[in-house]
């Protein structure tokens, strides 16, 4: 869909030529993208989060480069793939969160790009 398609499509409902697209919370699109499981593994990252805070400290005190996020995640990944344990890829998901927010890369950028990269079915 190209951006003249979009515009085009905006201004056809708002001149009232196709039906309005219904209105969703975002609650009720998180209730039909996500189960009571996706609650139940954010409340496991926030615990390890509050935990991870008490151990190391307010991740905004972090020194750039204090801490190898990256290979850490690579690490927790590989883990998980051993053991199968769900811990491990918690882990992961927050040193991603962290490495977010302290942002250690030297080029760190935030550019939405559909590159094609999307999960490929086993």
């Amino acid at each position: 869909m190209t951006a003249h398609d979009v515009m085009r499509d905006r201004l056809l409902r708002r001149a009232g030529l196709i039906p309005p697209v219904p209105t969703i919370s975002l609650k009720e699109m998180e209730a039909l993208q996500w189960g009571s499981e996706w609650q139940d593994v954010l409340g496991l990252m926030k615990n390890r989060m509050v935990m991870g805070g008490y151990r190391y400290g307010p991740y905004r005190d972090q020194k750039k480069g204090q801490y190898d996020n990256i290979s850490d995640v690579r690490r927790r990944l590989k883990l998980y793939e051993q053991t199968g344990n769900m811990e491990h890829l918690v882990d992961a998901a927050n040193i991603t969160i962290l490495e977010c927010m302290v942002k250690s890369h030297p080029k760190f950028h935030f550019n939405s790009i559909d590159d094609g990269e999307h999960a490929k079915a086993v």
